[in-house]
């Protein structure tokens, strides 16, 4: 029974492992998806041609850059109810202009705070994390961001404009990204209630996550690239810690389920155990006074003829 009970655990944590990896890839191919309509979106709107007449016009501007400013703000809006996963999206150029759905305005400088902020940054440290270096399809990791007077939790994509030009970009496309939206993707790698998980970056910044007591811990721990798992003790409690590594842009997806809810999908076999062995015991127990009895009449008989002799 010990033998059964112990080979099913393993079989049933081999399945739940594999199952696991393949949920977290699952997952991993939802959001890799997601994040190509956004980085499409965002090569969309960085070669819009009102925003390379807004580039090239002269400072300050006049009445038909503030028309183009408007028609693209317009146009934003289009890709915003188009998507789920963005929550905002504008451009931002180095002259001051900022072109989003909600507010075009050729002086940024005068709302940042008010309609919009980053995290608790100021402004010039918000346009200095813009633009202090040419980017091409980048991620920040999840934060807390302002926008349109609402705050809520995003994941930043960033896209220098123009493409390509290193040394002489002159703004960025900004995509806000409901960190909800991916989180949902992502929670598809474990049942809920069950276990936790996490996206990183290549460098092991994590982009976002659910549950995750100690990333920095589990990061160190894990495997440098590629599919694996590993059997660690995290807060006390035994978690199977899976991880899979995504090919489109190096991000680490990592999940983790406790071993207990493997026990408990085996429990079921340990207590057939302690059954079986309590009938066994007791139908023996029957047998055996059976089998008594019967051998003993014969004896019995003999004793009641000598004493009637």
């Amino acid at each position: 029974g010990g033998y059964v009970y112990n080979r099913s655990f393993q079989m049933a944590k081999r399945d739940a492992i594999e199952s696991g990896i393949v949920r977290l890839e699952r997952s991993m191919a939802l959001i890799d998806t997601r994040l190509n309509e956004v980085e499409s979106i965002g090569t969309q709107i960085a070669l819009d041609a009102r925003v390379g007449n807004l580039m090239s016009a002269q400072w300050p501007y006049g009445g038909e850059q503030y028309y183009e400013m408007k028609a693209l703000s317009d146009n934003l809006a289009n890709y915003k109810l188009g998507n789920r996963l963005i929550r905002e999206a504008f451009v931002y150029l180095h002259e001051g202009a900022f072109i989003s759905s909600f507010h075009p305005t050729a002086d940024v400088a005068s709302f940042y705070g008010k309609l919009l902020q980053f995290g608790e940054q100021s402004y010039e440290q918000w346009r200095q994390s813009m633009l202090e270096a040419y980017r091409y399809a980048a991620y920040y990791p999840e934060s807390s961001v302002m926008a349109n007077g609402f705050r809520s939790q995003v994941i930043t994509y960033v896209q220098s404009i123009p493409i390509g030009a290193l040394n002489t970009y002159k703004g960025a496309v900004v995509v806000l990204l409901d960190a909800r939206e991916v989180k949902a993707l992502l929670a598809g790698a474990v049942a809920l209630g069950e276990g936790w998980a996490y996206i990183a970056e290549p460098d092991g910044t994590v982009v976002t996550g659910f549950g995750v007591p100690e990333p920095d811990a589990l990061r160190s721990a894990m495997p440098a690239e590629g599919r694996g798992y590993e059997e660690l003790t995290v807060g006390g409690r035994d978690m199977i810690v899976m991880r899979t590594q995504s090919g489109a842009n190096g991000w680490s997806y990592v999940a983790a389920i406790p071993q207990s809810v493997i026990s408990a999908s085996v429990a079921y076999i340990g207590r057939m155990y302690v059954y079986t062995m309590i009938v066994t015991v007791f139908v023996g127990l029957l047998i055996a006074i059976a089998f008594s009895y019967t051998s003993s009449r014969p004896i019995m008989n003999l004793l009641r003829k000598l004493r009637s002799g």
